[in-house]
């Protein structure tokens, strides 16, 4: 089988998406089923991390550039087409809308199948998207089931093309964390538990949809405000560069101790930290929560897809709730932060969502395409 990979970017701006088709791309090479992987896409910073992948080749092609207006379009299929011939491409794997058509283009000229993951419940030109899956039919892979439930319900799929995969992590990555590397971390991130023993923490790109200023605002009306340190996590991208000002702003109007990483290392994060909160607004699954759950970390997250497969081991609240958010920070801490709940989660993730789980089960959606 020879795959093909389509995707705007490989891109930090791509988020999960990047780092979901990195993880694919290594497992699949493993199998000894698949001969090669084609991947197409206009650069990214992950591109080098792609390119030592076995069995991987790259194609730069900037489908956002080509747009979807019927040239554009044309453009792109013409690309696609060329290496999909070139290359004996077996099926085309779709992550972004705007190829869609192309890939549409090539099932109908070559006969090559193609399908679509979906990665977010924010999708965008709804009213066009709707007359795509009405005209094109293609199969789709939705991240979570409530994404699965969206695609059936609201643009009307058809139930037997629409497969939820979830997403996996890499476990050899989420090592515990030593006492030595713990103690190093936290005199980094400038922690002193002996003033604030909570340590919460937003792993996320800062903008303005993942909730920075939610959580701010939550620990301000928490009675354990004073006894909480906040780290905040992740690249910061120029058009987000006010947000980010405004959330530093009400941190230190309110007087709540942060910590401001530009980076995100999930291991070292969430092994320092107590708790992680994610009150986004829109999510595909929120893998970051399981990364939180492999190191141990409780989790709150919002009522974003996602959450009916980590129901039974995370907090949920409803999105911009922050009376809600704060009573149940309140009530984490004073549970000692829900050492039965996070256990099991811990056990689940090591048991059901990991990178080599989501990849072979990606694989069936190929064979059962293919086949039918």
């Amino acid at each position: 089988m020879n795959i093909c990979i389509c995707v705007n970017t490989l891109s930090y701006a791509m988020g999960g998406v990047s780092t979901h088709i990195l993880d694919l791309c290594k497992q699949f090479s493993a199998h000894a089923t698949i001969e090669k992987i084609v991947v197409c896409c206009d650069g990214g910073e992950h591109i080098p991390a792609l390119s030592v992948i076995p069995k991987v080749i790259y194609y730069r092609l900037p489908f956002e550039k080509y747009g979807l207006s019927f040239q554009g379009v044309c453009k792109g299929y013409r690309e696609l087409r060329r290496i999909v011939s070139s290359e004996q491409i077996s099926i085309i794997h779709v992550h972004s809308q705007r190829i869609l058509p192309s890939a549409h283009l090539i099932k109908i000229r070559l006969g090559v199948p193609y399908l679509w993951t979906n990665h977010i419940d924010a999708i965008p030109n709804q009213r066009v998207f709707r007359c795509m899956c009405a005209l094109m039919r293609f199969p789709v892979i939705s991240v979570s089931q409530e994404l699965r439930n969206m695609m059936i319900c609201k643009y009307h799929c058809n139930p037997q093309k629409v497969f939820a995969v979830n997403n996996g992590i890499d476990l050899d990555e989420f090592d515990p964390l030593r006492d030595d590397e713990i103690t190093r971390l936290e005199h980094e991130y400038a922690i002193d538990r002996s003033k604030t023993p909570y340590i919460i923490s937003l792993l996320s790109r800062v903008t303005y949809v993942k909730g920075h200023k939610t959580l701010l605002q939550a620990i301000a009306r928490c009675r354990y405000r004073e006894q909480i340190h906040i780290i905040f996590a992740g690249h910061t991208y120029p058009e987000s560069e006010a947000y980010r000002n405004e959330v530093q702003l009400l941190a230190k109007h309110e007087g709540i101790r942060t910590t401001f990483l530009d980076w995100s290392k999930p291991r070292e994060v969430f092994g320092v930290s107590d708790l992680f909160v994610l009150p986004s607004l829109y999510e595909g699954f929120a893998l970051v929560c399981i990364e939180a759950l492999a190191m141990g970390c409780a989790v709150l997250r919002s009522r974003t897809p996602g959450w009916q497969e980590m129901q039974d081991f995370v907090g949920i609240f409803e999105k911009g709730d922050v009376d809600g958010l704060s009573e149940m920070i309140e009530n984490a801490i004073k549970h000692d932060f829900f050492p039965d709940k996070t256990a099991i989660g811990y056990k689940r993730v090591r048991e059901e969502f990991t990178k080599e789980h989501c990849a072979n089960e990606t694989l069936a959606v190929y064979e059962r395409i293919l086949n039918s």
